[in-house]
């Protein structure tokens, strides 16, 4: 996970990951990161590879640096269920794994559980009435023992965002499952989830978070949408007689780049044409915002 951000979010060039796996080498020089398999070369070969340091012809080095070409994904096949009934993989067996579980089972569909931990695996399989299996829900042969190749849909809902990311994308890439959806306990994951692959990210936190602020009268900016597919969302702010914004012309405030505004509430009327518009206490102002843009357009609007 921390290889793909660097390539993805922040552009760097070269990025190397240790890889536990063998398996999963094809899935990473896909996606442009080079690999260094742990159980065949250690920390010295890393640092030969930093320093482009020659090696002999041969060499543990020269075999890393010339092995794993590029893998072909396997493709995805299109979501379709037997008599309305989809097989699902449930990768986590904690809480929110069983009753997931559970749920699906009673709505006709198969289920097959994964899940690592011993303790849990022994209890979880006492308690529910499908396949679990025991193992790491992440890697191409666990998944393969539970029947990947044959699923409409991949859920991960594991503690750890990082495990639902590789078990998502291993899913996708490897056995082509048409359909992943990824646990997020970080809500900031959710936009590079999804552009690392995965279908539909779910945030307890960032959806408890919106519930309690509509709950709230008093609060200054609400979340009305979350366009997640372009990490964008419609935000909502009241302004009060100290908004930095007061007194201005709705044109006239500068906003970030990529940032909209959509509607000017005041008095049961919604304004959308701003020409003349001057911005005043109890305005209530609607704004399309990027998620990295919500702190300076907070800023601008309520201070």
């Amino acid at each position: 996970m921390i290889a793909q951000i660097a390539r993805v979010v922040f552009n760097v060039p070269k990025v190397i990951a240790i890889v536990y796996d063998p398996q999963r080498e094809a899935s990473f020089h896909e996606a442009g990161i080079e690999t260094l398999a742990i159980a065949v070369a250690g920390a010295e070969l890393l640092a030969a590879r930093l320093e482009g340091r020659a090696e002999a012809p041969g060499s543990a080095v020269e075999s890393w640096r010339t092995a794993g070409q590029p893998g072909v994904r396997v493709p995805q096949r299109p979501l379709e269920a037997q008599d309305g009934a989809f097989y699902v993989i449930v990768v986590g067996g904690g809480l929110v794994g069983f009753y997931l579980s559970r749920n699906l089972l009673n709505n006709g569909h198969e289920v097959t559980m994964i899940e690592r931990n011993r303790d849990t695996y022994e209890l979880v399989s006492r308690q529910i009435d499908c396949p679990v299996v025991l193992g790491d829900g992440s890697t191409v042969a666990v998944l393969e023992r539970a029947g990947a190749s044959r699923a409409n849909v991949l859920c991960a809902v594991t503690d750890h965002d990082q495990d639902n990311l590789i078990a998502c994308q291993v899913a996708k890439f490897h056995f082509g499952i048409p359909r992943t959806i990824a646990r997020v306990k970080n809500p900031k994951n959710e936009m590079v989830m999804r552009r690392l692959g995965v279908d539909t990210t779910v945030s307890s936190t960032a959806m408890i978070t919106n519930v309690i602020e509509s709950a709230l009268p008093a609060t200054r900016v609400r979340a009305l949408a979350s366009l997640g597919s372009c990490g964008m969302g419609i935000l909502e702010y009241h302004l009060t007689p100290a908004s930095p914004a007061v007194g201005k012309k709705a044109r006239q405030v500068k906003l970030p780049q990529n940032c909209s505004l959509v509607g000017v509430l005041r008095g049961g009327e919604a304004l959308t044409c701003f020409d003349g518009v001057v911005l005043d206490a109890g305005d209530t102002v609607l704004a399309l915002v990027p998620s990295d843009q919500e702190r300076a357009v907070r800023e601008i609007f309520v201070g």
